[in-house]
């Protein structure tokens, strides 16, 4: 490009049809008064200053940018940026698609009327961003391209949100200490529930004890931690029941249970009826 020093650009070409995907990323170095703009993109667009300053304007506000500020550019704002004519910026840029854009842009603390993070230069950052490019210059695996840079782009994200705390909702303000560790353990019994679990471990990882972990529970919940459970691993093997392709050991073990005559008790418990009663009467009303 002749209104740039220098330019270099990758492009995806293994995009997948859903997800957060880079689009594609690169590094320049524009000439001095090198403008963009006024435009509007479909995609979300970040610049990272490496070097110089230059200014950036989104619906009408203008922000001064210099080395180590990021600015986004967000679906259907409109946009200018200028190079600083004496001092022109170098940077590097991503663009991705806008896949929940509003709540990830949220999460790392952009608004529409405050899309730039002012920051000190952070080699993390910039390291991220040539990830992504050395990901999309790989022609061992082309197939994988997307993933690898997708996986570099959060990791870039994270790093750009660590940056702009300041502006992150207090924890306080998105949920209670309570809420979040209830959260999870939730998330631990849903996710784990095959395994077997101790309440005693749970609550030693989240820094309480037992009791007091089951009375927030089941404040919350209706349950104890206990009980939970056990629903969640009755209704997985009622699925795998209906879907009728395992034996009874078998579905068992897939729910957490290593004794398959004592996981029979405790669905008949649950149900009113033996796991291969069950199974017999779901195929019947489907016959």
């Amino acid at each position: 490009m002749t209104d740039h020093k220098w330019h270099h650009v990758r492009l995806n070409s293994s995009l997948r049809k859903s997800g957060l995907s880079v689009l594609f990323c690169g590094e320049a170095q524009p000439e001095g008064n090198h403008r963009i703009g006024p435009t509007v993109h479909e995609y979300v667009l970040i610049h990272t200053v490496i070097a110089g300053k230059g200014w950036f304007e989104s619906d009408g506000k203008r922000y001064n940018c210099s080395a180590g500020d990021t600015f986004f550019i967000l679906p259907g704002k409109l946009v200018s940026y200028e190079a600083d004519p004496m001092f022109p910026w170098q940077y590097a840029w991503a663009a991705f698609t806008p896949y929940h854009h509003v709540a990830l842009m949220a999460d790392i603390g952009i608004r529409p009327d405050s899309c730039v993070i002012h920051a000190e230069p952070d080699e993390q950052i910039m390291a991220e961003y040539r990830y992504m490019q050395d990901a999309l210059n790989d022609t061992t695996y082309p197939q994988l391209a997307d993933l690898k840079a997708s996986g570099h782009l959060q990791l870039l994200l994270y790093q750009l949100a660590l940056a702009n705390k300041a502006q992150l909702a207090p924890a306080a303000v998105m949920e209670s200490e309570m809420q979040r560790q209830i959260s999870r353990t939730v998330s631990w019994l849903n996710l784990q529930y095959a395994q077997p679990l101790s309440i005693d471990h749970i609550a030693k990882s989240l820094g309480y004890h037992r009791t007091y972990l089951s009375k927030m529970f089941r404040a919350a919940t209706g349950l104890s931690p206990m009980q939970y459970l056990l629903r969640i691993r009755m209704e997985r093997a009622a699925q795998l029941l209906k879907e009728g392709q395992l034996s009874i050991k078998q579905i068992a073990s897939s729910v957490g249970y290593n004794d398959a005559l004592y996981f029979s008790k405790q669905f008949r418990k649950w149900s009113g009826l033996t796991p291969s009663a069950y199974s017999k009467q779901d195929a019947s009303s489907m016959s």
